[in-house]
């Protein structure tokens, strides 16, 4: 009897374990649970969406009216959206860093808190015509 009530009890705390490896796996860094909607920007915010058709992954950064703002790092083939603050309407600017080579930062394009900038970075960075 003393065995079934261990297996019991290891089992209970593996379950336990395992739920709280899953609530924390999500939590980190700002990432937003995949509801299969895009999410919405908060109040104080516009996002970002980025799609990397590259084959080398991309290190983001939005430029917003004299400030940097590191956005994060995107795989080949991913679609991420990204917040930014934003104070009224701002231009905002997004700086593409190819790993292995390859810079481009896009013009800068007028954004309002709630507000959307969706760039594309294509197979070829020097096909993007979008570069300043």
């Amino acid at each position: 009897m003393k065995t079934k009530r261990s297996a019991l009890s290891i089992g209970g705390a593996m379950a336990m374990v395992l739920a709280l490896a899953a609530c924390s796996s999500g939590g980190g860094g700002g990432q937003i649970e995949s509801t299969g909607l895009p999410p919405e920007p908060g109040e104080d915010q516009a996002s970002v969406q980025v799609t990397n058709n590259a084959r080398a992954e991309a290190t983001l950064t939005a430029q917003i009216m004299g400030r940097r703002v590191r956005l994060g790092v995107l795989q080949p083939g991913r679609t991420e959206t990204y917040f930014v603050e934003i104070r009224g309407r701002e231009d905002v600017a997004v700086e593409i860093r190819l790993l292995g080579g390859g810079r481009c930062t896009t013009s800068p394009r007028p954004v309002s808190a709630g507000e959307r900038i969706n760039t594309i970075i294509p197979p070829d960075l020097s096909m993007m015509t979008d570069c300043r």
